[in-house]
């Protein structure tokens, strides 16, 4: 039975945050590609852990950390590079996006960030990455906003466009996922209980439109989103009443809720899909 990257993700998620690291908020756990290593932000400490993963819980160890009042401040989701050697951080309180350098797991540094951007990373909350690992598309909770970066250069990150400020369609804008393609991304709003559909087939100007979005009372709390493969449904977790909403997206331009799950008797509050 194959485990993807994403399952082995929310599979380590509980034990790293539990087990191996000091008590903290940490949001946004990654995995390496090759499933070696996971990295841990620690919001509260600023700070980005690498965890040495293995299949036995008493054998992984945090192997590395890198702590930073300035591009860290509030590190809060973690993405990684299609290659494995960086980590993009959102730095949630510094309205900032760093990238680390861990190609040595053991010493993680910070070689490029967007810092005090509180026009477009206002409460960066997490990222995602294009197919092509050039693009990087930041959500951002306080600000209700996506911003589009250039991460083509590691070391000189800097932004192409955004949709900013955006409460009814963005408010509270907490995940984002990318289409195969990479002409959409569609973001969830958990204050505005929304997954709304935003078209970057030209990342300078990214576009959306005025019916691109959809609201439901079981998108209460919208939260965590995973695309399917073939790009045709976003799967929603909502913290509110506990649900993952599968939401079609086969026309981007009018996303439609097709089928809901509860899993409050099992789950009290979900985050993440």
């Amino acid at each position: 039975h194959r485990v993807d990257r994403r399952q082995r993700q929310m599979c380590i998620r509980d034990r790293v945050q539990t087990d191996l690291l000091p008590v903290g908020e940490h949001y946004g756990v990654a995995v390496s590609p090759d499933g070696l290593y996971a990295y841990v932000p620690d919001r509260e400490a600023n700070t980005l852990y690498v965890v040495e993963l293995s299949t036995e819980s008493s054998s992984s160890s945090t192997v590395g950390e890198i702590v930073d009042a300035e591009n860290l401040f509030g590190a809060n989701g973690a993405t990684v590079s299609l290659d494995g050697s960086y980590v993009y951080v959102a730095g949630y309180y510094g309205a900032s996006m760093a990238v680390v350098d861990v190609s040595n797991p053991t010493s993680p540094t910070v070689v490029g960030s967007i810092v005090n951007n509180t026009i477009n990373l206002e409460g960066a909350f997490s990222s995602a990455l294009s197919s092509t690992g050039d693009i990087l598309f930041v959500v951002s909770s306080t600000s209700n906003s996506m911003a589009v970066l250039d991460v083509s250069d590691p070391t000189d990150p800097g932004v192409l466009g955004s949709v900013l400020r955006d409460i009814t369609r963005l408010g509270g804008a907490r995940s984002v996922v990318v289409a195969p393609d990479d002409s959409y991304v569609f973001v969830a709003g958990s204050n505005s209980d929304t997954l709304a559909s935003i078209d970057v087939s030209d990342p300078s100007d990214p576009r959306l439109r005025a019916n691109a979005y959809v609201t439901d009372a079981d998108l209460n709390g919208a939260w965590g989103t995973a695309i399917s493969a073939d790009g045709l449904y976003v799967y929603v977790a909502s913290t509110s009443d506990s649900s993952v909403t599968v939401v079609s997206v086969s026309n981007p331009k009018t996303p439609t809720v097709v089928a809901v799950s509860y899993t409050h008797l099992t789950l009290p509050t979900i985050y993440s899909v």
